[in-house]
């Protein structure tokens, strides 16, 4: 897994030394480090010698890491990069230790991900009322759904080989995304007119899920509680990594937690979480409470294919 670094009143050319810098840090790392815009970064490099880097500072409200970047640690803190920047071994142990702390973060408590701040939300929304829309995001060809038959209206596209573009609009908040209901008519026959071709929204609400999660449990989930998944994945019509096919064959024979599940596939936790929350997504686990089971009815018939039957033998 990549981890973001981004830095703030630090010069150009101290940034442009750290970019080279980091790309032989990263050969020494098993999670790498790459420069970012500050609004996402999971730690921020802080000139604290500069007027605007102590006011920055000194007012962050966010709970992100800031690492002190100075001639000496005024500030005592225990995140601190010493100037000037010259030698490898103290900035690998920095990183060694910042990636350490955000795993420790990941697994004793991962952000929390809300469907309906985002498209999936929409596409819930949508299916939940059983009303028909065109969801429009930037420039890209409109999305059509149509709840009663649970199908998708869109312009081609390969699941598996998604443009920047495609998984930004299905990422995206639900505030940027701008849909108009329809009646079953007019959407068939807008459909019809611009000749869109089909597909079943449970590849849309799957890839929805993926694209947003970003290793955020969907909330109120917890990572603790034992869960177990009920039929495989349509591996034939979704799209799925190397890694969901290791964490299917698991789940499907095992009742665990997610952090579990993570240590004995050594599979990494934000995987295991993007993946369960698809699942979640296509009702197709069950999670088990202290008190007392959820059963959620399946969506998806399990796949026949001669990969489940493959997993089916290895795991008997």
């Amino acid at each position: 897994m990549n981890w973001q670094l981004a830095t703030y009143a630090v010069s150009g050319n101290n940034r442009y030394l750290l970019n080279l810098m980091l790309e032989r840090i990263n050969s020494y790392l098993i999670n790498k480090w790459i420069l970012h815009e500050h609004e996402t970064a999971d730690a921020i490099l802080v000139d604290i010698d500069k007027p605007e880097g102590r006011q920055f500072w000194q007012n962050y409200p966010d709970s992100r890491i800031l690492v002190a970047f100075s001639w000496r640690n005024v500030y005592q803190t225990r995140w601190f990069l010493e100037k000037p920047l010259s030698q490898i071994q103290p900035l690998v142990e920095l990183f060694q230790q910042l990636s350490a702390e955000k795993w420790q973060q990941m697994w004793l408590s991962p952000a929390s991900f809300e469907p309906c701040w985002y498209f999936l939300g929409l596409l819930q929304g949508s299916l939940y009322l059983n009303q028909p829309r065109r969801f429009n995001c930037g420039h890209l060809p409109p999305i059509y759904v149509l709840p009663t038959e649970k199908r998708c209206f869109t312009a081609v596209f390969n699941p598996n080989q998604l443009t920047l573009v495609q998984q930004a609009c299905l990422s995206a908040q639900s505030k940027d995304i701008d849909y108009v209901d329809l009646s079953v008519a007019e959407l068939k026959a807008q459909v019809q007119a611009t000749r869109l071709k089909t597909y079943r929204i449970e590849i849309f609400l799957w890839l929805s899920a993926l694209q947003a999660s970003h290793g955020r449990l969907i909330n109120g989930y917890s990572t603790r509680i034992p869960v177990r998944l009920n039929r495989w994945p349509n591996s034939v019509e979704l799209p799925y990594q190397e890694d969901f096919m290791v964490l299917a064959a698991f789940m499907l024979h095992n009742t665990s937690d997610l952090i579990t599940i993570a240590a004995k596939t050594k599979v990494p936790l934000t995987t295991v979480i993007n993946f369960f929350n698809g699942c979640i997504v296509l009702d197709l686990v069950t999670v088990y409470d202290k008190m007392k089971p959820v059963i959620r009815k399946p969506l998806l018939k399990p796949p026949q294919n001669c990969l489940h039957r493959m997993f089916n033998r290895l795991l008997a």
